[in-house]
């Protein structure tokens, strides 16, 4: 029976630690691949060239033809509205929103 000096020390309790942690690298990297083959597979499809790829400010600025576009991006983290003019993108900061604005 190990005894738990044996098992801080580098027993067979803690060999496994190493293993289990492989495993979930190697699942993560897995699952990683499997969304960027899904993700270009999506691009493949007519009107989605861009899917899920960030689009440069020029994109934007040219889009805000009619007025001004406000965007709200918002975690727990930060928060910011985002202000697109004909001249700008702007980011204004704003108070984090949390799961109980919602």
């Amino acid at each position: 029976m190990e005894s738990p000096s044996d098992t801080f020390l580098g027993g067979t309790s803690t060999t496994k630690r190493p293993q289990t942690q492989q495993a979930a690298i190697s699942r993560r990297n897995q699952v990683a691949k499997e969304l960027d083959d899904m993700l270009e597979q999506i691009r493949q499809l007519p009107g989605f060239q861009t899917f899920f790829r960030a689009e440069s400010e020029q994109y934007f600025l040219s889009e805000v033809q009619e007025g001004p576009i406000v965007v709200l991006n918002g975690t727990e983290l930060r928060s910011d509205a985002i202000l697109l003019t004909k001249a700008r993108v702007t980011s204004i900061p704003t108070r984090p929103f949390l799961s109980s604005d919602c």
